[in-house]
């Protein structure tokens, strides 16, 4: 992949993965418009640049806000709370989120790879 396209849809990625959007679909939608309108000719980057993708959004996130996860799991584990007074609520509470949204997410991307496997279209039912 030319580094011209893994910048295009890095930006993308971080653009539109804090919106009530799916970040995903835009990273399969950016290469067909692209290529579609003529600009280049650009393929579907494939599962693993869109988990590299992700993963960097996810290290970005833990970056930023490392004091902030710091705290709630010193919370969670019953340490002194600094910041918040519901730090171990919420650790609780994120923790409790994690594991219904981790299964979905995984029967999600099987799917998505069983699409593309299969050259779905764009914004086709699964």
């Amino acid at each position: 992949m030319p580094i011209v396209e893994a910048i295009v849809l890095g930006i993308v990625q971080g653009l539109t993965e804090f919106l009530p959007v799916s970040s995903t679909a835009h990273l399969a939608l950016i290469p067909w418009l692209v290529t579609r309108l003529g600009l280049a000719n650009w393929s579907d980057p494939g599962l693993t640049f869109d988990v590299a993708l992700h993963a960097g959004t996810l290290f970005a996130i833990l970056f930023y806000f490392w004091r902030t996860w710091i705290q709630i799991l010193r919370a969670a584990f019953g340490g002194k709370v600094v910041r918040f007074s519901t730090q171990r609520q919420r650790a609780r509470l994120n923790a409790g989120r994690a594991t219904p949204r981790t299964a979905t997410a995984l029967v999600h991307d099987r799917r998505n790879h069983t699409c593309r496997a299969r050259r779905c279209a764009v914004g086709e039912a699964h």
